[in-house]
């Protein structure tokens, strides 16, 4: 287990640092309504049956048109799925009048480090 600060975090501290090193920490969670989190929800699943449909296609040695296809299919809906992810992190966290500036700072060089190692 990572030892993070002298501290043991927990699994899930450790996992969001290891996968989102350019979290700003201390920030308040993004504020989805009911509405928006069911959309982002549907979506992902989407995904895990396009990437079901795909895995399962390789293994019934599927044509490699049809593999690339499938997986543009699913990187598409993915792509679609952070668009709609950063959109609402940049109404929230740098917009949002109500957040003190150098939150916003704070949640645009967070951005930027996101989206720099996305497009890296």
């Amino acid at each position: 287990m990572l030892i993070v600060d002298g501290n043991r975090p927990n699994s899930h501290s450790v996992i969001n640092r290891a996968i989102y090193p350019h979290t700003v920490y201390g920030q308040e969670a993004m504020q989805y309504t009911d509405k928006e989190k069911r959309k982002l929800v549907n979506r992902l699943s989407r995904i895990r049956g396009q990437v079901e449909a795909m895995q399962a296609a390789l293994e019934e040695d599927a044509r490699c048109t049809s593999l690339l296809q499938q997986a543009t299919a699913c990187r598409g809906a993915l792509d679609g799925f952070i668009g709609t992810v950063i959109e609402h992190h940049i109404r929230q966290h740098i917009l949002d009048p109500k957040q003190q500036e150098t939150n916003r700072a704070k949640a645009a060089e967070e951005l930027i480090g996101v989206v720099h190692s996305y497009l890296t």
